[in-house]
């Protein structure tokens, strides 16, 4: 019977990286936005991770949804990346489980910030 093995080669050599995206509401935006990540970017993958609810249901999943997210990063098993949307963000912070992108970009040698283009948030 064959296994399968996997092999993590240094940074200088090939790597694959797995990135897990966290969402309550599945996103056609998101979706294309893996789609062309992954494709100027082969050595990445992306999984999406989204909710599949009704309105019936609603309340309840995303009560589900709120508690297991908090509990997968507290425990350290949180996704790479997550909208916030539909979690108590201001609890995240207080309890320091956000990092801060700010802090990792001006500490990375490798980071170039004028490859990402400006974001602002209003209301």
């Amino acid at each position: 019977m064959a296994r399968a093995i996997s092999i993590i080669l240094p940074y200088s050599f090939s790597r694959v990286l797995f990135r897990l995206f966290s969402t309550f509401f599945p996103s056609d935006y998101f979706k294309e936005a893996k789609k062309k990540y992954e494709a100027k970017h082969p050595n990445i993958t992306i999984a999406l991770k989204a909710v599949e609810t009704d309105d019936a249901h609603l309340e309840e999943n995303l009560e589900k949804f709120v508690k297991t997210t908090g509990t997968a990063m507290l425990s350290g098993q949180g996704p790479d990346l997550i909208e916030m949307d539909q979690l108590p963000s201001g609890d995240y912070v207080k309890r320091k489980m956000l990092a801060n992108l700010g802090d990792i970009m001006d500490h990375d040698p490798d980071f170039k910030k004028d490859s990402i283009s400006p974001i602002s948030w209003t209301g």
